[in-house]
């Protein structure tokens, strides 16, 4: 007779009895359905010895640093001069790079970045070397870059109309006196820069075309950098600087005495000069000079204007030089204070042009024919 073949997980039962894995099975569908989920916790496999290690007391980041010997030298020299303290290393958890930056940007706002901030976009970098082959620093030397990240538009033609409507050349005089004090600091594009590139746009408009080929330059949409210049600008004969600075002199008092005495603070800051041991040219080092932070234009949207978007409309596409680049030895207080006499000079200039550029831009915006020009904004072109 065939025997019948038990199967090895079954379990001996009474008559009317389940077996034990369906008890258990019930008992775990019983207490899904009416208890809380805590109750079936006993189900659980036992803890593991094998646990994730707790990352308490870890920290989330770590800082490397190279050549930090001149860093630390310059944190020192801060406190020493009172630009930082030891509660702002302890708040940077003795970053020395943090503790400088964050100590000279504080120090900065006190000579007039603060202001500064609200019209132009510098960038402050610390740097231990400049790859440059002209200037290279030297051992335990350090560089403060200053980099135009955009340009401010400045409509002074508003303000040089009401200045010639007061007395003839007045205008002609406060726009030389204004072109030779930025000078000094900052690259700024205006009517001469943008002369040169619409000379340089007609002749290659010319070597475009065939040999005899009469060129039709209204066909390359040029901007008209002369028609857009105010005939006062172009006609007035030059004054001296003296007698640029004596015919505003005359009209502090005037209706725009205002306008004239802030442009004369400015030139006051022109003339301060700077160690040219602290100064460095980078330009070597980028693919081109720096970026202007500084647009000035006759009228919004002008062919000034036109032509600048032409000729920097790809500008982030290449490296720039900085605006400003000085370089310090911390362990010669001697020029660490030549450094940051210079440095100080550069912002309390800005700071005069940031206010002088938002009293003509508030002047400008009051006439009837004046539009903001927000450079934020895309341009609009004119031809």
């Amino acid at each position: 007779m065939p025997r019948v073949r038990k199967n090895r997980h079954s379990s001996k039962t009474g008559p009317g009895q389940l077996p034990d894995r369906l008890k258990a099975e019930q008992a775990c569908a019983a207490g899904t359905a009416s208890t809380p989920a805590s109750a079936g916790v006993g189900l659980l496999a036992p803890a593991s010895s094998c646990s994730l290690p707790s990352l308490a007391g870890i920290p989330a980041s770590f800082l490397q640093l190279s050549g930090t010997k001149p860093l630390f030298q310059l944190c020192y020299a801060l406190v020493q001069q009172n630009i930082g303290d030891g509660a702002l290393w302890n708040s940077v958890d003795g970053n020395p790079l943090s503790f400088a930056k964050i100590a000279l940007e504080r120090w900065a706002n006190r000579q007039g970045a603060d202001v500064v901030d609200d019209y132009f976009g510098y960038a402050f970098a610390i740097a231990d070397h400049c790859d440059s082959y002209d200037n290279p620093l030297a051992e335990g030397e350090l560089c403060f870059a200053l980099e135009a990240e955009s340009s401010s538009c400045l409509q002074i033609g508003a303000a040089l109309d009401a200045l010639e409507a007061e007395r003839p050349g007045l205008g002609a005089a406060f726009y030389s006196v204004f072109l030779k004090a930025i000078d000094r600091w900052i690259y700024s594009f205006d009517h001469r820069e943008a002369l040169f590139l619409e000379e340089c746009m007609i002749e290659w408009a010319k070597e475009e075309a065939e040999e005899g080929e009469e060129v039709d330059l209204e066909q390359y949409e040029i901007p008209n950098i002369k028609g857009a210049t105010p005939a006062y600008i172009q006609t007035t004969p030059r004054k001296s600087l003296r007698g640029s600075l004596s015919l505003l002199n005359e009209h502090t008092t005037g209706p725009h005495g205002n306008w004239i005495t802030s442009l004369l603070r400015l030139y006051k800051c022109f003339r301060r000069k700077t160690h040219p041991s602290v100064m460095i040219d980078l330009r070597d080092v980028y693919d081109a000079g720096p970026l202007p932070p500084l647009l000035i234009v006759f009228k919004a949207y002008d062919a000034i204007s036109a032509i600048f978007d032409h000729e920097f409309e790809n500008a982030h596409d290449r490296s720039h030089a900085p605006q400003l680049a000085l370089k310090c030895n911390p362990a010669q207080p001697g020029q660490l204070r030549r450094t940051l006499k210079a440095l100080s000079s550069f912002l309390q200039f800005n700071k005069e042009l940031s206010l002088l550029l938002a009293t003509l831009n508030a002047f400008a915006e009051k006439t009837d024919e004046a539009e903001y020009c927000d450079r934020s904004e895309p341009q609009r072109r004119a031809a």
